[in-house]
């Protein structure tokens, strides 16, 4: 399946960017897999992700998106790890409940 090129939460409409991506620590050599840019309403996925961990970025940046949060590193990060590992195992997990969730009525 192609990747999605929006995302819609609570009526706004973020876009999926594949693109270099840079560390904000001013390392060269090192990037970032994903990042929520807040004010232009997108999400950036480092260009060389591969599927599996664009798929997992993806859904990391949906739940700093969820929870309302852009900090880096801490107590916030690992929150957000944590709900991302355990919704990646659910989903995959458990596709009869995805689509019970997904049903209107």
């Amino acid at each position: 399946m192609k990747q999605p090129q929006t995302f819609r939460y609570m009526s706004q409409t973020y876009h999926i960017k594949n693109e270099p991506l840079r560390s904000t620590s001013g390392d060269e050599e090192s990037f970032r897999m994903g990042e929520v840019r807040w004010h232009l309403n997108e999400i950036g996925l480092h260009e060389d992700n591969t599927p599996e961990c664009n798929r997992d970025t993806l859904l990391h940046e949906i739940v700093h998106v969820i929870l309302g949060m852009n900090f880096s590193g801490g107590e916030t990060e690992m929150v957000v790890d944590v709900v991302t590992r355990g919704m990646v195992h659910v989903i995959r997990e458990n596709p009869d409940i995805i689509k019970y969730i997904q049903e209107e009525g």
